[in-house]
């Protein structure tokens, strides 16, 4: 199911998170750093149907509102909040929806000390916390693998993608839940 606007991330990378996804079928959602909404489509697209899904995305400027909202199911419910991630302001308005989701998606600010930060306020409020970026070329604005060395360095139980044969992208999750799906993590 191809997104009406960019996913700036493998296909395949894309495929096996969502595989996961539908496997794990969240009913809440949150997503931090939506951008265009490529991600946010496919939360929205492949919801549940059967039961009632809560959405959350998060970005300091969410920047169509309208768009977002025609691709909303009729048993999903969708909050669009505008504010930084690491504002507690923000982690505020998140926790007044809901205080855990099943699927967190952190693809925010890159910065290793805004990472750090998204993990430390939203990391414990989920099942699945995935990260968008964790093996691309580190410099000074993709410090997310940097991060995601030290968590896995930690002790979490991790599953992580990346395309083959390429320096950038990477789907890494963080599984709170047991057990796991089997069968797709590689």
């Amino acid at each position: 199911m191809p997104s009406p606007v960019p996913i700036l991330q493998h296909d395949s990378e894309i495929e096996w998170m969502m595989s996961i996804y539908r496997q794990l079928q969240p009913r809440s959602v949150l997503e931090l750093g939506v951008w265009h909404g490529g991600t946010l489509y496919r939360w929205l697209a492949e919801a549940r149907n059967d039961v009632p899904v809560t959405v959350v995305a998060v970005d300091t400027v969410i920047v169509d509102p309208g768009l977002f909202a025609s691709w909303k199911p009729k048993n999903v419910t969708l909050h669009l909040i505008e504010g930084a991630s690491g504002d507690p302001a923000t982690l505020a308005q998140v926790q007044e929806i809901s205080d855990w989701f099943d699927w967190i998606f952190i693809d925010a600010d890159h910065h290793y000390a805004a990472v750090q930060r998204d993990w430390e306020l939203y990391g414990l409020l989920g099942d699945a916390i995935v990260f968008h970026d964790v093996t691309s070329a580190v410099n000074h604005d993709q410090q997310v693998p940097l991060f995601w060395r030290d968590l896995k360095h930690e002790g979490w139980s991790t599953s992580e993608y990346t395309e083959p044969g390429n320096d950038w992208g990477g789907i890494g999750i963080v599984h709170r839940i047991s057990p796991f799906p089997t069968g797709i993590v590689r």
